[in-house]
């Protein structure tokens, strides 16, 4: 484990994830060689270890080798539009009441360490497997059935009106504007008028994932991580899909 008295500043191996956009993400690997290595690039979420060298074993067995880490250093200016207090609050629910997504182990200013999942993002092609599907939509299904109160929404105002109503002023004005050109446009601002918007989401209040493009999906490389969950579908252990 991490903790061992046994590692070095050497034994951390770093690999950057590519595809990050928000923050920059970091493989936290171990190093079995005793010499330090140098920073690399990790296509794919999958992370590689360095050689061990011969001559100088390592102190552990590769079973007992620590476990890869998630390092997220948050990008510039990002709190601007992410509550880094209610991200961690909500991670922390879903992963100890819900047994979904990985767990925290520490927080820093612009960052923190989190729990990595071996596994790997899903091609276009494989979105279409309909095994795959339904192993989404399952997970989908999960996250939206989360309960609003244990993340602290009693009023279960939904957060997306709340980001909505302070763009509402400018948008109402563009919506003006448009009316007054014609009657097609009029027709159109009505047709998309923001009362509307509120009344969907006002009808619809679940907690949502809101980000789940193609490259979100991953499949395990190993058996799922979820036991709680994945115990009630034994089909989904040894290659479960999940929505990142």
């Amino acid at each position: 484990m991490w903790t061992s008295s046994q590692l070095k500043p050497a034994s951390i191996h770093l690999q950057k994830v590519s595809g990050a956009l928000t923050n920059a993400v970091f493989f936290i690997s171990f190093n079995p060689a005793p010499k330090p290595t140098s920073p690399t690039m990790s296509p794919m979420l999958t992370p590689t270890l360095p050689p061990s060298d011969p001559s100088h074993p390592p102190p552990f067995g590769p079973m007992d080798y620590p476990p890869t880490l998630l390092l997220r250093i948050y990008g510039p200016s990002s709190d601007a539009l992410i509550s880094r207090g209610e991200e961690l609050r909500i991670l922390h629910v879903l992963s100890t009441e819900y047994g979904l997504g990985p767990k925290v182990y520490g927080t820093f200013e612009n960052g923190r360490i989190e729990q990595f999942f071996p596994s790997r993002a899903l091609h276009a092609d494989e979105l279409r497997d309909p095994t795959i599907s339904k192993g989404i939509a399952r997970r989908m299904r999960e996250l939206h059935s989360v309960d609003l109160r244990l993340l602290g929404y009693d009023k279960l105002e939904p957060m997306v009106w709340q980001s909505l109503s302070k763009w509402i002023p400018a948008a109402e004005a563009v919506l003006e504007t448009l009316a007054r050109i014609d009657d097609k446009w009029s027709k159109w601002a009505e047709e998309f008028g923001l009362h509307k918007v509120r009344q969907e989401v006002e009808r619809y209040q679940v907690f949502v994932h809101n980000d789940a493009g193609k490259g979100k999906g991953v499949v395990f490389a190993r058996a799922c991580p979820y036991r709680r969950r994945c115990s009630a579908h034994p089909q989904t252990t040894t290659r479960s899909t999940a929505i990142c």
